[in-house]
């Protein structure tokens, strides 16, 4: 038997359907991930325990770059959570079925995504200004794993969809935005070549 979601595993366990907007697949990718992130940090410790790898000292600063990206980025996160959230919380039953067709459609609310957007853009500027530029930072190897991890996830799930596409270039040819958007068709060795 095979469960598309996580309610339908919980329901034929306990035999109570509990909505839950968490499709099978993707909860185990993110499970392999954590997994994943746990080991390489052991053993970057190990590796630094026994001085195969050595931190290094960075000097925080605050180079205009960074901090625009981090307003643009945080921004639109914040934005597009506030403008969301309500439109979930009341469809919910029907965000449990079908998650994407709730986030990738064009109803929210601006009010709530404006209040979001400057609750962030606030934060930012007071963590920014606690910042002291003479401040140097040891960085370890363990404390970077999460970016290999991210570099993985990324770099995994664009190669999974690549692999796809080549595999039915005819459907890519017939319809090219369906085949790079869907959430379906990931290639397992193209996420592991990636």
């Amino acid at each position: 038997m095979t469960y598309p979601t996580i309610s339908h595993f919980i329901e034929n366990i306990i035999g109570i359907y509990i909505p839950l907007p968490i499709q099978t697949f993707g909860f185990f990718i993110v499970l392999a991930f954590i997994a994943g992130h746990y080991f390489i940090h052991k053993e970057f410790q190990r590796l630094e325990k026994i001085q195969v790898f050595q931190p290094i000292k960075l000097k925080l600063s605050k180079s205009h770059t960074s901090l625009i990206i981090d307003y643009i980025f945080n921004g639109l996160m914040s934005f597009f959570l506030g403008y969301k959230i309500i439109y979930i919380i009341n469809n919910y039953r029907l965000f449990s079925i079908e998650p994407q067709t709730l986030l990738l459609n064009s109803e929210g609310n601006f009010v709530i995504a404006f209040i979001f957007l400057c609750i962030s853009i606030i934060y930012l500027k007071y963590s920014q200004k606690n910042i002291d530029d003479r401040l140097l930072k040891t960085i370890s190897p363990s404390n970077l794993s999460l970016n290999f991890i991210f570099v993985a996830a990324v770099s995994g799930i664009i190669g999974a969809k690549l692999f796809s596409v080549f595999e039915d270039f005819s459907y890519f040819i017939q319809n090219p935005i369906q085949a790079l958007f869907s959430f379906s068709g990931l290639t397992f060795y193209g996420g592991l070549i990636l």
